[in-house]
Formats: structure tokens, sequence, C-alpha cells
């Protein structure tokens, strides 16, 4: 009889469910909106959930898995963790006591890296890195949310650039062609606009996020302010990548770090990194995911299944994931 497993994938602006059998094929996936309940609240991060965790299951004629890895961005607290369990009771039951939930760095790791040590670092709505070792050591550093943190994320960066937009109207700051690119996009006519509808509750942290490719567009322009946050994005990555390493002494021989997120995989931020880490950490690596998140959870999840740590798995329970990932757009 045959066994499956389920991967989640759970980010700040959308979730993916992965369901596989134990020999890596993945045989179904599910999509959803946001999984972050810190940016969008319980109640549509469980629509998210299980929207995606159902679609995936569909696959397997309603068949419960046997072992579930769910990588869920914010959930650092076994009190997390329970919030969690109770957002996915509706589609997995009883399954929820084979659930391992665990932050979306986990997972995201695992796919980059088919398992093995290293650190990833992740870029997207939000920001976070976090790194393992061969001896199981972890440590991670940022991803503080978007209250305290995520710098370097697409959230933060458009967040600099509507400040660097009111420092200039009010005569703080020198003018920037980022004034007309956000005002537009944003559908106000003026900087006091900005602050009246923000006010309202118009923009989320999804909506105001989905902005960054505006700075990005501004900055290859040539606009100096806007490649002066560019620039501060990719300082901060790399300070987090430079927290991990050190923490784990990883300073010590040659590593890999693989990015991930769709802000930190623009060709602009990735070849800042890339010279920043060249200077600070040139013993480091950064590469391309070897595997998607979600294909990372589902690799847990097998690892889980056979209680075998994630780098002692077969290669080809890893090829047969990325082979029947491909055929899904993993």
């Amino acid at each position: 009889m045959t066994s499956y497993v389920l991967g989640v994938d759970a980010g700040g602006t959308k979730t993916l469910a992965a369901l596989a059998d134990d020999a890596g094929r993945i045989v179904g996936v599910g999509v959803g909106g946001p999984g972050n309940w810190d940016g969008v609240g319980t109640e549509r991060a469980g629509r998210s959930l299980n929207q995606a965790v159902g679609g995936a299951l569909a696959a397997a004629g309603g068949a419960l898995p046997s072992a579930v890895f769910a990588g869920i961005a914010g959930v650092v607290t076994e009190a997390g963790r329970q919030v969690a369990r109770g957002l996915l009771a509706p589609t997995l039951g009883q399954a929820c006591g084979v659930a391992e939930i665990d932050h979306d760095c986990r997972v995201a790791l695992a796919g980059g890296l088919s398992g093995q040590p290293g650190i990833v670092l992740i870029a997207g709505t939000g920001t976070a890195c976090f790194g393992r070792t061969a001896d199981k050591r972890e440590w991670r550093s940022s991803g503080w949310g978007s209250l305290f943190g995520d710098e370097g994320s697409s959230y933060w960066i458009v967040v600099q650039a509507i400040r660097a937009v009111l420092r200039a109207d009010d005569g703080r700051s020198p003018r920037t062609g980022l004034r007309a690119a956000l005002l537009s996009a944003m559908g106000v006519a003026n900087a006091d606009e900005i602050l009246a509808e923000a006010n309202r509750g118009r923009w989320d942290r999804t909506s105001i996020a989905a902005l960054a490719p505006l700075v990005i567009l501004t900055a290859q322009a040539g606009d100096s302010v806007a490649r002066g946050l560019m620039a501060e994005a990719a300082k901060e990555l790399a300070e987090a990548v430079e927290a991990v390493s050190r923490a784990l002494e990883f300073d010590q021989a040659r590593f890999d770090v693989v990015g991930v997120g769709g802000f930190l995989r623009s060709s602009e931020i990735w070849t800042a990194l890339k010279n920043r880490l060249r200077e600070t950490q040139p013993q480091a690596s950064l590469i391309e995911p070897q595997l998607t998140p979600v294909a990372g959870a589902a690799l847990l999840a097998i690892a889980r299944l056979r209680d075998a740590a994630p780098e002692a798995l077969p290669e080809d329970v890893v090829e047969s994931l990325r082979n029947s990932g491909k055929q899904f757009g993993l």
C-alpha cells in the first residue's frame, strides 16, 4: 500500500502544498493565498492553508498523509505551531497528529540544498535567513516581521521608497523619480493622500510589497534615491547571512547560500548581494535553489516518515521530487 506525505510552504504572498508518495513522486499540488497570519490574520491564512492542502489531497482521492511537514512564515514558537494545527484541522483532520510545523526557512533550506547543510536567505514579501550545520546546529537571523524588521524584503523597500517620497515632499530629502511612479501605482494625487488612504486601511502588507518592481525599475532608470535603496537592501541581506555564518562558524570553510524569494531573485538585488558577499564572505557561494521550498517540505516529510536525516535520503528520492515537481511547475 502506498504511503503519502504532504509538504506545505506558506509565505506572505501565497501557499503551496505538495502531496508525494514515499519514494518522492509528487502526485498533487494545491495553491492558496497568503499563509502568514501576522500579515493577513488567522481567518484569511486559514482559508489559504486549507485551499492549498485540500487541492493537493484531492489528487490522492482523499487519502490522508502518513507524515506532514509544514513551513509557515512567522511560526517560531510552540504557540504558533498550535495555531497552525488548529487552522489545518478542517482539511487534515487526524493527520494533524503527524504534522511537524516550523518556520518557512526550514523548508526553503531543505529544498534549496536538497536536504544538505548550509544557509538559506529568503527575500520575498518578508525576509529571513537560516542556517543548519552537519551536526544539526541551527541559527536564524532577520525575519522579525514587518513591524520590527524584514529589512531587505520587497515590503521593506517599498516602505523605504514611500518614506523617501514623503521626505522629499516636505523638503528633508532630494526629489526622486519614485514619487511619480508610486503615486500613479497607488492611485493617489499627492503625498497627503498616501497618508489618508493608509489610515483608511487601503493597503495591506501584500499589496505594498507588490509595488517593489517599481522601485527596481526606477533604480534601473538611474534614479539615485532608488539606487541607494537597492544598495541598502543588499547590505541588509548580506548582514543577515554574515550573522548566521558567524554563529555557525561557516566562515571557517566554503559554504553554500541558497537565495529564495521573488525580490531576491531580481537580477539587480541578486548581483548586488553577490558582489557584497564576495567582499565580506568570500568563502560563501550564492546559488539558485535545487528544489522549491514546497518540495523541500515534502523532502522533510519523507525524512520524517523514514526516520532519517534529510541529508541521508537516497539521491533517487531527491531526483524524483525534482522531476515530478517540474510536471507541476515547481
